[in-house]
Parts: C-alpha cells; structure tokens; sequence
C-alpha cells in the first residue's frame, strides 16, 4: 500500500441544530411524555446553544479542506428534537457541503419521534455516500462500507426511540448482525455509532450492553478505531484485551456552546495520525495531534 496516500476522514459530531417550537407530536413518543421534557427540549439549550458565527466558521473550515477530506463522518444528534423543521435546517446546512463525501449516523435526539416507515431524519440518511444502505441500516441496524486506499467502515443504529431520552442500545439482534458482518470484513475497519464504549456521567445516558459491543469489536482483529459523539467532550481512549488494542475517538460537540471540537484523522493501513481542532472566538485552532501505530 501506498503510506504516501491516506483516507483522510473529518468527524464532526453533536451538531444540535434547533429550533423553539412546541410540538405536540412529542406527547405520543416513547422517549418525551411530559410537559416537563417538552420544557427541557425547549430550554436546556440556551447556556449551551449554537453561535451563528460558530456555524459558519466550521462550514468555512470543512469547505476550505474539502481537497483533503476523503469522508465527513457526523456520528449523530444532528437535531434536538427530531423535528421536520430541525432536518431541515441540517439539510440547508449540509447541502453547503455538497463536495465531500459522507456518512451521517442517528443519535439519541435525532429519533424523538421515529416510527415505522418513512420520518424527516430518513432524508439525512439517504445523502450518505460509498454505497450506503439505508435500508440495510434501518432494518438490521447496521451497514458496511467501503473506503479506498484498503479501508472499510461499519456505521451502526444504537438508537432505540422506546428507551430513556438520552440512552441508546447495543442489542442482542445487533450484536449478531454485527458479528456477521465483521467475519466477512478483512481490511483495517473504522466503526461508527453515536455511544461511547463505556458508561458516562450517570445510568441515563448510557449505552446499554456498552461492555459488549466494546468486546466485540476487540474480538475482530481489522476493528481499528470507533468514532462517536454524545458526551459533548472531545477526548480519547484506547481499549485492550490480552491480545491487541482498540482506539475510541468522541470528536466532542461541533457547534454546541463556545469553543466547538472536531477531530481530523489520516489512516494508513498500519499508521493513524489525529488532529484535534477547536473554534476560539470564531478562529480554528489546533488543539493537538499524535501518530499511532495501529
């Protein structure tokens, strides 16, 4: 393999595009019951909103490496509340950066209101590239793509609308699909879901069955990497077995509040070099970066 020529892949993550409306279709969903979280989608925003300038500063960084950048992975919670005027603001977004490839996965926000058949978050599904299959994603809950330059990518649905607002699933159903399709992946293998490995902060916004999906992807020797978002926090882990190592990546919130993250990774077949970048006062700057041998 070429080491000169990396698949070069931006993960932005936790967008929470939004917009103050009280929508009554709420009440019947799963995950929003009450009045009192009508009001926290409503409000819980505010300390932490999106900045017009913000917005604008990331898409102008996204354009202006648009030649670098391989594949654009957004690893959920797009909206806040699901909402058809919130999908829309993503697509208007989106639609900015027409020129990069992507792959864009549901978090726990985005399926407030889900139901069977088609919904508003299913329109950001179908811009997806390298021949990703909604209908595979939404059926069994996961999909498997392929890259360039000896790479692949398994983009999974931990999202279940039937269970707590800020929790997601890895189910038994998933896991042996998972497992299914990681037999027949072998080539170096980036992983995509919304949760984090390991639980955080409290039992309500976890991943339930986190511990398993973090054992079935260091059971496959390709599995090199798994992005996510949810926890708003840029940071990263690297997980062990006795026989090899795996590397957590959670670009952090991308718009939320005043000094969005997002994280840029090149991937060679034996070699990952990450950079971290940050929006200060509207400016990006970069955080830091390392090289790993994977």
């Amino acid at each position: 393999m070429n080491q000169t020529s990396p698949f070069r892949l931006a993960h932005i993550s936790d967008l929470h595009f939004f917009t103050p409306e009280l929508n009554f279709g709420l009440f019947t969903s799963n995950k929003c019951r009450s009045l009192f979280a009508q009001l926290y989608l409503l409000f819980s925003f505010s300390s932490r909103r999106q900045f017009k300038g913000n917005v604008e500063s990331l898409l102008l960084f996204l354009q202006n490496q648009k030649e670098s950048i391989d594949c654009l992975v957004i690893s959920g919670d797009l909206t806040t509340k699901g909402s058809k005027k919130e999908c829309q603001l993503a697509m208007e977004w989106l639609e900015q950066l027409n020129h990069i490839p992507k792959l864009i996965l549901p978090g726990n926000h985005d399926v407030f209101q889900k139901r069977k058949g088609r919904n508003s978050f299913i329109r950001l599904l179908e811009l997806n590239a390298f021949d990703f299959s909604v209908e595979n994603f939404l059926d069994k809950g996961l999909t498997l793509v392929n890259f360039r330059n000896g790479w692949c990518g398994i983009c999974l649905d931990l999202t279940n609308p039937k269970i707590g607002h800020a929790q997601g699933i890895f189910s038994e159903t998933l896991e042996r699909n998972l497992e299914i399709i990681l037999q027949e992946v072998n080539q170096p293998c980036v992983v995509m879901g919304h949760f984090p490995l390991a639980n955080i902060r409290s039992q309500w916004r976890v991943l339930l069955r986190n511990e398993s999906l973090r054992n079935c992807l260091l059971r496959s020797p390709y599995v090199k990497l798994y992005l996510h978002g949810h926890t708003h926090e840029l940071h990263h882990r690297i997980w062990k077995n006795s026989e090899r190592e795996l590397i957590s990546f959670d670009s952090g919130s991308s718009l939320l509040g005043y000094n969005p993250t997002w994280c840029m990774h090149e991937l060679f077949q034996d070699i990952l070099t990450s950079c971290w970048y940050q929006l200060e006062n509207e400016s990006p700057i970069k955080l830091g970066s390392f090289t790993k041998r994977l």
